[in-house]
């Protein structure tokens, strides 16, 4: 930490009679202020704090821009470069001025070198395993051959470096976050949506944690579609839609953990409504679920959020709806996002459909809504939510928020132009999970990959070295 003084020199002039009063005007005033954050990157904040004696106010900026009035300054450079703090402090008599140059650079992290420039990589999840290591699921395309998509894991361990990757043997991609289940043998069992020659279906892949070995089995109707799941006793419990794209039902599925189908597919009705279920909990009254929800034929842009209670038999206990307040919607047919329902340790849950968040009781009523806007991307997106001892961590896009079980913001960084995927906390740090565009080129022909960076960071966001 580092502390910038900066002295008046003032005369002192000793007199013989009685001090005033508590009331009299200060007549020396020194500034001062303590930069907190140890490293100075792009996109990260950067935290500075007053030490200045007897100040009353406090005026702060940066490269002449005025940023604050209060004690202590936040603020995140947008490009790398030299930065002037300072700060000019005032009481009631005297004021004094304080300054530094902080020098901004880009961070690039750790590198995942892939097989460029054959093929490029979207990034779809990181997940924890048992083991101690990472395990990141994505797509993958030969750059230069159009519709060659492959679904691609790969293994890293608790070094970050890389055990094993897995291809799949056919063309196809996904467009939803996957499911991780892993079995007391380590075996890992996933779950994805896919789009294979124009249908959809759902499907496990069964990993052996040593050699990346795989089996495959595919959920059964194909017209139906599996976001998540959650586990009731020794079965899984998938939810997701079903029917055609203007009239969606709600379906449910049970396997066994093992991911074979024990019952038909449950589809539930909603008259006149078309429904996607994006995820689903396990609770005392049965299985609470999220989804999306719009009258059949109606504008996609006019979608809410559905938050439906449904009893151990699948009945509906109750059902409440949401709108999706100051969201500019793109139309899709619902089933492109990524939503999520996470439960606190208070029994509340957090509905997650990025930027907005809204937090509810179980019995669905509402205690708060965020919308956590970045302005990097107009309306809903792709986005992850993690629970951090008592906080949330949200990765969204260009930027990743630290926010409380009050819906309050810690902190925030930004990372444009790097797209975030996802962001893991392991041993007090996070791991933070970028795609950097690059342009390669073959012949005459040129294309666009994306580059997958591992970012790291402290607890309080600031970018750290490997």
């Amino acid at each position: 930490m580092r502390v910038v003084y900066i002295f008046l020199i003032s005369a002192i002039c000793v007199i013989s009679f009685r001090c005033s009063d508590d009331s009299e005007v200060k007549d020396e005033v020194i500034a001062c202020f303590e930069i907190e954050t140890q490293t100075f990157y792009v996109g990260s904040p950067i935290r500075v704090r007053s030490c200045s004696d007897d100040a009353d106010n406090y005026e702060w900026s940066v490269n002449g821009t005025i940023k604050s009035y209060s004690d202590s300054l936040v603020f995140i450079p947008d490009e790398e470069g030299t930065y002037l703090i300072e700060l000019t402090v005032y009481n009631k008599n005297k004021s004094d001025h304080v300054q530094e140059s902080i020098a901004v650079g880009n961070y690039s992290g750790l590198v995942i070198q892939r097989e460029y420039p054959e093929e490029t990589t979207r990034l779809k999840s990181v997940f924890l395993t048992n083991d101690g290591g990472l395990l990141l699921d994505y797509n993958s395309n030969d750059v230069f051959i159009a519709d060659s998509y492959h679904y691609k894991l790969l293994k890293l361990n608790n070094q970050l470096q890389e055990e094993w990757t897995w291809k799949s043997p056919n063309y196809f991609t996904s467009y939803n976050n996957s499911t991780l289940y892993e079995t007391p043998n380590s075996k890992y069992l996933f779950t994805k949506n896919m789009r294979i020659s124009g249908y959809e279906s759902g499907y496990f892949y069964e990993l052996n944690g040593s050699d990346g070995t795989t089996e495959l089995l595919e959920l059964p109707y194909q017209e139906d579609g599996f976001l998540s799941y959650t586990t009731a006793g020794d079965s899984l419990i998938y939810v997701g839609f079903g029917g055609n794209q203007d009239d969606y039902d709600l379906v449910l599925q049970t396997t066994n953990k093992f991911g074979n189908v024990s019952d038909s597919p449950i589809a539930i009705d909603f008259p006149n409504k078309s429904v996607v279920g994006h995820d689903i909990e396990s609770n005392d009254d049965g299985y609470l679920v999220l989804g999306m929800i719009n009258d059949i034929g109606a504008d996609k842009t006019n979608q809410e959020i559905l938050l439906v209670q449904l009893n151990t038999d699948y009945a509906i206990s109750w059902s409440k709806t949401f709108e999706l307040t100051n969201i500019d919607r793109f139309a899709n047919e619902g089933k492109d996002e990524s939503w999520e329902l996470i439960k606190d340790e208070n029994g509340d849950y957090l509905i997650c459909t990025y930027p907005l968040v809204i937090k509810v009781n179980d019995d669905g009523d509402i205690i708060w809504e965020k919308n956590f806007e970045t302005n990097s991307f107009p309306g809903l997106a792709d986005g992850h939510v993690r629970k951090i001892g008592e906080n949330y961590l949200m990765s969204l896009w260009h930027q990743l928020i630290l926010f409380n079980s009050d819906g309050d913001e810690i902190w925030r960084v930004k990372t444009f132009p790097k797209f975030i995927n996802d962001a893991i906390v392991l041993d007090d740090h996070i791991y933070l999970f970028v795609a950097i565009e690059k342009v390669v080129t073959q012949g005459d022909q040129s294309q666009q990959v994306h580059e997958i960076h591992i970012n790291k960071l402290d607890m309080n966001g600031n970018y750290v070295d490997f």
